[in-house]
């Protein structure tokens, strides 16, 4: 399911942790991989994959409720 762009400013502005936030936008609107990320931001490629999961999971959970 894509997720729509509105209900992702709210929730990544309003919802998520920062760490959460900057993992979702280099991914999502960005275009970096998770293994580009990790390097970036000096973590895990599996602590990555653990954020944007979280992050997709708080942005479509919102949408389901207020979308």
């Amino acid at each position: 399911t894509p997720i729509k762009s509105s209900a992702a400013s709210d929730v990544y502005k309003r919802h998520l942790t920062d760490r959460q936030r900057e993992v979702f936008l280099l991914y999502h609107q960005y275009g970096y991989t998770q293994q580009e990320i990790a390097e970036m931001l000096k973590l895990n490629r599996l602590t990555v994959r653990e954020y944007l999961k979280v992050a997709e999971a708080k942005i479509r959970n919102f949408e389901k409720l207020f979308g």
